[in-house]
C-alpha cells in the first residue's frame, strides 16, 4: 500500500516538473520572412510540384474518359496495349536478374575450378607456420618445463622423505 502511493506521488511530482519546465520557456514570435526568397520559393514549388502534378492528373482523367467511352473493340485493343506496358518492364528486371544469376553461376564455376589449388597453397603455407611456430613455443617454454618439472621432482622427493621419517 505505502509503496503505492510512493509511486503515484513520483508520478505526480515528475508530470509537475515536466509542466513547470515547458511553462518556464517563453514561446518566440516567428521570424519575419525574406520576402524575396519566400516569393522565389513559391513560384518554384508552383512549376515544380503543382504544375506536374496538375498535367499528370488531366493525363489520368483523359485516359479514364477514352476508356469509358470506348465501344467493346477499342476497349480489347486499350487492354492489349495495357497488357504489354505492364509484361515489358517485368521482362526486362526479368532479363537483368536471369543475366547477374547466369553471371553468379559462371564466377562460382570459375571458382569451383581454379580454388582448389589456391586453397591447397595456403594450406601448405599454413602448416609450414603451424610447424615454425609450434617449434618456437616449444623452445620457449622448454626451460620454464624444465624448471617446474625439477621443482616438483624435489616437492615430491621432499614429501617422500617427510612420509618414511613419520613411519618411525
Amino acid at each position: 500500500m505505502l509503496s503505492k502511493k510512493i509511486e503515484e506521488h513520483w508520478i505526480a511530482f515528475s508530470i509537475r516538473v515536466k509542466i513547470k519546465a515547458m511553462n518556464a520557456i517563453e514561446p518566440q514570435a516567428p521570424k519575419p520572412r525574406n520576402p524575396l526568397t519566400y516569393q522565389i520559393h513559391r513560384r518554384q514549388v508552383f512549376w515544380q510540384i503543382t504544375i506536374p502534378v496538375l498535367i499528370g492528373a488531366l493525363i489520368l482523367a483523359a485516359l479514364a474518359a477514352l476508356a469509358v467511352m470506348a465501344d467493346a473493340s477499342q476497349t480489347r485493343q486499350l487492354a492489349d496495349v495495357s497488357l504489354i506496358s505492364l509484361i515489358v518492364p517485368a521482362l526486362i528486371f526479368g532479363l537483368i536478374f536471369m543475366i547477374i544469376t547466369i553471371g553468379s553461376i559462371y564466377g562460382v564455376v570459375r571458382l569451383i575450378q581454379v580454388l582448389p589449388i589456391y586453397t591447397f597453397q595456403a594450406q601448405n603455407f599454413l602448416a609450414l607456420v603451424y610447424l615454425r611456430v609450434d617449434r618456437i613455443g616449444n623452445s620457449l617454454a622448454g626451460p620454464f618445463m624444465r624448471m617446474h618439472s625439477f621443482r616438483a621432482s624435489l616437492s615430491a622427493f621432499r614429501r617422500s622423505l617427510l612420509w618414511i621419517f613419520r613411519l618411525k
